[in-house]
């Protein structure tokens, strides 16, 4: 009989202990599982941006900037606005300048990428002396490919999230898991922001124009006489401030010629 007693108490002292782990086990699931998750993130955004590297095309960001001496700015400028329609683009800046002899206009445009190189055609068609040109292309791929990997991996840890938030039974488990959640929305928003200005860029080449044409100088003689009535008055206030700031010294050139005339009245004087 005592060994059996003996038996009973020890077994009953093993489920105890077996039901303790188990609870425990189950309480802690939740913060166990937000870690898994985090560690699981890098993994998956690893795969993903291998596999993406196998799949894409090459993404390129094509800009350029010329500058030219135009025969008609603006039959240029009205050739430059039709080309561009044609192309499906768009004017994103136009503005003009006429100072020096010089009419000047600085237009930014916007094409498709496959239309770039045809709008480069039609905008050299109108130059009667180019200066300079700048063609740059620059290969955003694995950027591209990496930033759209980050941004599925995050999307599948925000429905992992959402899971999670679902099973949760304790306020705390609620609170941690919806800050985590609204800590990954905002780096979703931040990667979607991204990923939306490189494919307006690759989608959309943009070339900044200068052209400019020399003003006929008997065109402007009102203008030059009006340039040349302000400069006179300009330096006739810049001598009166300047007279202004060096009267003490006025004073004492004044002061030493009055006195060298006054000696010299003084000797004819003591002469006669």
């Amino acid at each position: 009989m005592r060994k059996i007693s003996k038996l009973i108490i020890c077994f009953t002292a093993l489920v105890i202990t077996f039901s303790s782990c188990k609870q425990n086990e189950a309480e802690s699931a939740s913060p166990m599982a937000l870690s898994l998750q985090k560690k699981g993130e890098k993994k998956e955004e690893k795969n993903n941006i291998q596999q993406s590297k196998e799949q894409f095309d090459r993404k390129v960001i094509n800009e350029g900037e010329i500058h030219f001496k135009s025969g008609n700015v603006e039959l240029t400028r009205k050739s430059l606005f039709t080309n561009v329609k044609a192309l499906n683009g768009y004017v994103s800046e136009d503005r003009v300048s006429n100072e020096n002899d010089k009419l000047e206009y600085h237009i930014t445009v916007r094409v498709p990428a496959n239309n770039f190189d045809k709008l480069l055609q039609c905008v050299s068609k109108n130059a009667v002396e180019i200066e300079s040109k700048n063609i740059t292309a620059l290969d955003v791929t694995e950027e591209f490919i990496d930033i759209e990997a980050r941004l599925k991996t995050k999307k599948e840890l925000e429905n992992r999230y959402i899971l999670l938030l679902s099973r949760a039974n304790k306020v705390e488990e609620i609170l941690s898991v919806e800050k985590e959640l609204g800590i990954l929305r905002g780096d979703i928003e931040s990667t979607e922001g991204r990923l939306k200005y490189l494919n307006s860029k690759i989608e959309f080449s943009t070339l900044t124009i200068f052209f400019y044409d020399k003003n006929d100088s008997s065109f402007n003689l009102i203008s030059k006489v009006s340039d040349g009535l302000q400069n006179g008055w300009k330096i006739f206030l810049w001598i009166i401030v300047a007279i202004f700031n060096i009267w003490p010294f006025i004073l004492i050139v004044i002061g030493i010629i009055t006195i060298i005339k006054w000696k010299k009245r003084k000797n004819k004087k003591n002469v006669t």
